[in-house]
């Protein structure tokens, strides 16, 4: 009992009073589920900048990409799935993803499909987070979709939004802060921008309010997000340039200080993004971090591009990042990232991992790379008579290969000395037969790798 009491004190000692006085009023409130009215579109003054900076999610068969797991589901809420994943499902981030205007049709059915199975305010859609970044899709969509047929844009999806902001306005993560609060925020500003009425005036005064202090309080003074995850502070940058975007587009004279204080922190939050990414772009997986989840430096750089903003400065040979914790060398081929931080921040410590002096090294600007080999590359070309005569060109041709795929010659003690190296390769049944073909390999053994399906099972690491 007295152990237990013990770990109750030193986690709540790191909490803000603000914290333990929100999750008691949690617990007691209920959400008002009175419609809102007097809304109408809110006129643009200029046009809103549109990339598409994330992968595709969606596919046919209701399929869908999330958190690398391929599931098919028509249930916004299956207990089957995890719960992370299913928060994925409710985001609707393939509305504004690569190539997304090929699935506009699919998209409309989704959405529709989600008004009418999702009643407020049950299921995963609509808690805090996922409602927030919903929201900010949805916005994001129908800007770029303003040109469709009146038919299409229906009244259901403008009053469905108008239900989302009203039901998020009152179950704001108080208690959590951090990203969430701001991605709650975020989500009032947009849809506040988006429509406009009384509702919306009252959502906007709220979204300034803890946008301003939200990001007082998140970006330190070295540019880098307080919860010191450089996947997270790639998001909240593009979050930054987000708010740029959509304010610049209404003009609203409420937000001109909110856009100016972004306008004046986006360089050296550029600054500490490029410090954190190794010479291919890939961030370093320090405390919450993956691949594929945040926009890479070079797509984010191309959205402040788009919206006349400078591209990040050269960096030092060497940097030391102090309020975040971080240092970076640089010498010759290498790279090397040093993290010295301590937990953060201290009552949202959610994405620390137990990680504090671990380092990232990278040699060559990369991975492992195959090659140089010589290929031949097809160009197109027609002659006078508009007959298609290919010009064929031998080029240099190299690939990535994955470290979990790469096995060098167990016999050798370095690189040096390896007399060979294997790639793993995953591989389909056809594939597989096509091996019988080629020199060395054991048609029996083929055959037998094919009977019995798939063996192997991924690592935890690998995952």
């Amino acid at each position: 009992m007295i152990r237990k009491l013990a770990k109750y004190y030193h986690t709540i000692k790191y909490l803000k009073p603000q914290q333990i006085f929100w999750r008691v009023i949690r617990r007691f409130s209920k959400v008002n589920l009175d419609a809102v009215s007097g809304l109408t579109r809110r006129l643009q003054q200029q046009p809103f900048q549109l990339l598409q900076l994330y992968p595709q999610s969606m596919f046919k068969n209701h399929r869908f990409i999330f958190l690398n797991q391929s599931e098919r589901t028509k249930q916004w809420n299956d207990s089957a799935l995890p719960k992370l994943w299913l928060y994925n499902l409710h985001y609707f981030d393939d509305l504004n993803s690569h190539n997304a205007d090929a699935r506009l049709d699919a998209h409309c059915k989704m959405i529709d499909r989600w008004i009418d199975q999702n009643p407020a305010p049950l299921g995963n859609g609509w808690e805090p987070y996922p409602l927030s970044l919903r929201i900010v899709n949805w916005v994001k969509w129908l800007l770029r979709h303003q040109q469709m047929q009146h038919d299409q844009l229906t009244l259901s999806r403008s009053q469905s939004l108008a239900l989302q902001a009203h039901v998020l306005c009152q179950t704001l993560e108080k208690h959590l802060l951090g990203n969430h609060l701001f991605a709650n925020a975020k989500a009032l500003l947009f849809v506040g921008l988006f429509l406009k009425g009384p509702a919306a005036d009252r959502w906007l005064v709220i979204a300034l309010k803890i946008l301003n202090h939200e990001i007082d309080e998140q970006i330190l003074s070295d540019g880098g997000n307080f919860e010191l995850s450089p996947m997270y502070h790639a998001i909240m940058l593009g979050d930054l340039l987000d708010l740029v975007n959509i304010i610049t587009a209404y003009q609203h004279a409420d937000c001109k200080s909110l856009s100016n204080k972004c306008l004046m922190l986006l360089p050296k939050m550029f600054r500490w993004l490029a410090a954190m990414s190794h010479p291919d772009s890939k961030i370093a997986l320090f405390n919450d971090a993956a691949f594929t989840i945040a926009p890479t430096l070079a797509q984010l750089s191309d959205y402040a591009t788009a919206l006349g903003i400078d591209a990040p400065p050269a960096l030092d040979s060497f940097l030391h990042l102090a309020d975040t914790g971080y240092i970076r060398a640089n010498r010759d081929a290498a790279a090397v990232f040093l993290d010295v931080a301590k937990v953060g921040a201290d009552y949202i410590p959610g994405h620390a991992h137990a990680d504090t002096l671990s380092f990232e090294l990278s040699l060559f600007g990369t991975g492992i790379m195959k090659g140089p080999f010589a290929v031949n590359k097809e160009y197109p070309n027609w002659n006078d008579e508009g007959e298609y005569e290919p010009t064929i060109k031998t080029v240099p041709s190299t690939s990535h290969v994955s470290i979990w795929n790469f096995y060098p010659d167990p016999d050798a003690y370095n690189m040096d000395e390896a007399e060979y190296v294997v790639e793993r390769h995953r591989m389909t049944r056809s594939q597989m037969r096509s091996l019988k073909s080629r020199p060395f390999f054991r048609n029996e053994s083929i055959d037998d790798a094919i009977r019995l399906g798939e063996a192997y099972e991924k690592k935890y690491w690998e995952q």
